[in-house]
């Protein structure tokens, strides 16, 4: 028997994994709540010792109540619902592979309560029929009027609330380069030339998606890989200067009335031609606001310290979220930064009078991306009905930084 010890960063758990001759594989969980753990319902998550892509099974022990399972083939982690958990407490479960089974072959299971729907110009992370965002593959074109090298791809929008409401905006008049939850540089130097990925109108760059892949739905969670590039606008050319992937995946998460997606974002320079992000204000992973939001009273920003617009420009917050009114009703979306992010705790750009906001690592310095080192950043959107509730937007921070993780060791 190869057993295993599984620590985590917020709870620990001990698996065992036993090959009972043409029995079914067995892993045995124990996973120790910590603390301070609040959520009526949790995902807790395992790596598995083994290459597997079939179907398994998650019991509680003593009692065998099946939870609510789903694993990610990518990672080689399975996921599981920790119903009422708490703090403190020790919780033991059993993971059964059944024997017999293709471990490269697909777990047949029901309709999925997480999807992630694919077209030819979009995918739509789904929830119950809900849906969450809508990530475009394809570009899409300004409006009638709007010169057309602001039209753009690769980034989301709508992203709605569960409520329905739409709380991101592209195209906007005052900022046409602007679109939804977005991602660029400014400042930037490339083959000696300043260029600028965010800025559309300057026509030095924009930011154009590539390959759609890895789309994922299930009972836990629904997601995909996206991979982008930066592209410099050289001698009437477009070429590649920056590589970026990001990783996208939606949580259904019981009892958590709003919406919650993560998104890893992973950059790399092109071989021989490094790119020089210069320091500068702005410019990263950001956040354009619903439209009613523009020079709306009330409209304005929370981040984790208490600040607002008039005072949080510049800051670190672990999380800001930005909120208003959409049809009559208060609501609104917020980014969590993870702390393992590059220069985390990243500054914060809040702008002054228009409803969008980034976080901005050029703020603290020049830095360079290369073919031979990554970036990478972790960001965490939630998307709510009525006003910014500190509290949740706290405990979902914990919970990204320090997940229910278990990984696995020699004995």
């Amino acid at each position: 028997m190869d057993s295993r010890l599984l620590t985590g960063l917020a709870g620990a758990a001990l698996l065992c994994l036993a090959a009972r001759g043409g029995a079914a594989d067995r892993l045995s969980a124990t996973v120790q709540i910590p603390d301070g753990f609040t959520p009526n319902s949790a995902i807790v998550r395992a790596r598995l010792p083994i290459d597997w892509n079939g179907p398994l099974e998650v019991t509680e022990l003593p009692g065998g109540r099946v939870s609510a399972s789903q694993f990610d083939p990518i990672a080689r982690t399975v996921h599981w619902r920790l119903e009422r958990p708490r703090a403190g407490e020790t919780r033991t479960f059993e993971i059964v592979l059944p024997a017999g089974t293709d471990p490269e072959a697909e777990a047949e299971v029901g309709p999925p309560v997480a999807e992630c729907r694919v077209t030819d110009d979009a995918a739509t992370l789904v929830l119950s029929n809900r849906p969450v965002l809508r990530y475009n593959t394809a570009a899409v074109e300004p409006p009638t009027g709007l010169d057309p090298v602001f039209r753009r791809s690769g980034h989301i929008h709508p992203f709605w609330t569960p409520g329905g409401r739409v709380v991101t905006d592209e195209f906007p008049a005052d900022h046409p380069h602007q679109h939804g939850v977005f991602s660029a540089w400014v400042h930037t130097s490339f083959e000696g030339r300043p260029v600028d990925f965010w800025n559309q109108g300057q026509k030095t760059g924009t930011v154009e998606h590539r390959q759609l892949d890895d789309a994922a739905s299930g009972p836990l969670f629904a997601g995909f890989v996206a991979r982008l590039e930066q592209i410099a606008r050289i001698d009437g050319g477009d070429v590649p200067a920056l590589r970026e992937t990001w990783r996208v995946r939606t949580w259904n998460l019981e009892g958590e009335d709003a919406f919650v997606v993560d998104v890893d974002v992973e950059q790399q320079g092109i071989e021989g031609r490094p790119l020089t992000v210069h320091e500068y204000h702005y410019g990263g992973f950001a956040v354009r606001g619903a439209a009613e939001w523009f020079q709306q009273p009330g409209s304005d920003f929370l981040t984790s310290e208490g600040r607002t617009r008039r005072d949080g420009n510049h800051t670190r917050p672990a999380w800001v979220a930005l909120h208003g009114t959409v049809d009559g009703a208060p609501s609104g979306i917020a980014l969590i930064c993870h702390p393992g992010s590059v220069r985390a705790p990243q500054p914060i750009r809040l702008h002054p009078d228009k409803p969008y906001f980034v976080y901005s690592p050029p703020v603290l310095g020049e830095f360079q991306l290369t073919a031979d080192s990554a970036y990478r950043a972790r960001y965490r959107l939630v998307a709510f009905d009525g006003p910014p509730d500190a509290d949740r937007l706290n405990r979902l921070a914990r919970d990204f930084a320090e997940p229910l993780t278990a990984t696995l060791s020699a004995d």
